[in-house]
């Protein structure tokens, strides 16, 4: 009985660590996969994957994203929720998963904030504005 008391634990971790791998993967071919574009005249500018967020035993992956300029965001945003079904099927292959997980995506202004950051950190000295 005792050998198993710790099991539950290791199951834990491995899941943890399936769900960051497969994640890792999906935030890869997804950045591929959009690089060829979208049909939808909405996806305009420049789209980024920044990552994906699976919860265990989920059935929904979230993909988050950054979209310059900052205003084609939530036109772009649109097209990717309208177009989820057909990059799940895109990715379903590559993945080799038993149940690929449904896909949301979410605008994601973290590259903005840190900009912002490092603009209020590093003001242009008076050499720079020259």
């Amino acid at each position: 009985m005792r050998k198993n008391a710790g099991r539950g634990e290791s199951d834990d971790a491995t899941s943890a660590i399936r769900g960051a791998q497969v994640a890792s993967r999906l935030t890869r071919l997804l950045q591929e996969r959009l690089v060829r574009g979208l049909s939808d005249p909405r996806f305009q500018g420049m789209v980024s994957v920044l990552g994906v967020e699976m919860a265990p035993r989920t059935d929904e992956a979230v993909v988050r994203v950054s979209v310059l300029p900052d205003s084609r965001g939530r036109l772009a945003l649109a097209a990717l929720q309208s177009a989820a079904p057909r990059l799940r099927a895109d990715v379903m292959g590559p993945m080799r998963l038993r149940k690929m997980p449904r896909l949301r995506f979410e605008l994601d202004d973290s590259l903005k904030k840190m900009d912002a950051i490092g603009d209020v950190a590093n003001p242009p000295s008076s050499e720079d504005q020259s």
